[in-house]
């Protein structure tokens, strides 16, 4: 499993590399986009039929974030946290054989099981599989920022409403991270959930802010959302973004002065007397 355990004893898997050949294969099943018959069915002839969640996109996933989003996500995150995995976006066919483009120097004696192995190593790009996943969750908010039609139909079950908030979480950890990267449009979702949830902090949003592109997002949205919340640090932040945005550009004098008297105003409204004192 992803945790590096035998399903059911917990015996622990031996070697390392067959631990990430396993995470591969269990990432491919799970993000796979169509469901795929069991082999006995199609070896006897039998007459399958497909109906329900396997005629849905990504089956195999959708079921797993029905049963339980915050346990799917955290088995997830033990892959993408291991400092040891390997990903398709970090890591080049060269480097498995150490060796640069135009050097004179003899490659390594790999045998084909060798390579095979080396590849099936390689984890799947964690940006496909944020796609993915923002695809099954967030259905909606894709759909309306492209002006389509949110997909229906009996075949795809609702995920439980927890399941984006949690996904949201998920994003904005990542996100920090630098790992993946996302539309403004889910940017800006990140940013309200963080802003409005039941236990928000205002030092996560900082830390996200700080963490990120500022092309990465929409400053007039941001900036809105984080005065409703009243957090005036993140404000200030974003405050200083559009000033130095602004200045000095042509036609955006009166933009620049909204900003820099913006910014006084944290300064003036701030709650914390560390933050008042600059």
């Amino acid at each position: 499993s992803f945790n590096g355990k035998y399903f059911p004893k917990g015996d622990a898997i031996h070697p390392e590399e067959r631990l990430q050949t396993i995470r591969r294969d269990l990432l491919d099943l799970l993000f796979r986009e169509s469901y795929l018959p069991q082999p006995h069915a199609r070896a006897y002839g039998l007459n399958h039929s497909i109906n329900g969640i396997r005629t849905s996109s990504h089956p195999y996933l959708r079921v797993l974030l029905l049963i339980d989003t915050n346990a799917f996500l955290d088995c997830l995150s033990i892959v993408l946290d291991d400092p040891l995995a390997r990903f398709e976006s970090t890591y080049s066919d060269s480097s498995i054989f150490e060796y640069g483009v135009g050097q004179n120097v003899a490659l390594p004696h790999v045998t084909l099981p060798q390579l095979e192995r080396k590849v099936n190593e390689i984890l799947p790009d964690r940006q496909h599989l944020t796609r993915v996943l923002s695809s099954v969750i967030m259905p909606n908010s894709i759909a309306n920022a492209n002006r389509l039609l949110a997909p229906t139909g009996d075949c795809m079950p609702s995920l439980p409403d927890a399941s984006k908030p949690l996904y949201l979480d998920f994003l904005a950890k990542y996100l920090k991270k630098g790992v993946v990267a996302v539309p403004k449009y889910v940017t800006t979702e990140v940013f309200t959930h963080l802003c409005t949830k039941k236990d928000a902090s205002e030092e996560d949003v900082l830390s996200l802010l700080i963490s990120i592109s500022q092309t990465s997002f929409d400053l007039d949205e941001i900036l809105h959302t984080v005065e409703d919340a009243g957090m005036t640090r993140s404000a200030l932040v974003l405050h200083k973004v559009g000033v130095a945005q602004s200045i000095d550009r042509i036609g955006m004098k009166e933009k620049c002065e909204d900003h820099f008297n913006g910014a006084i105003d944290c300064f003036l409204t701030g709650k914390e007397p560390d933050f008042q004192l600059g």
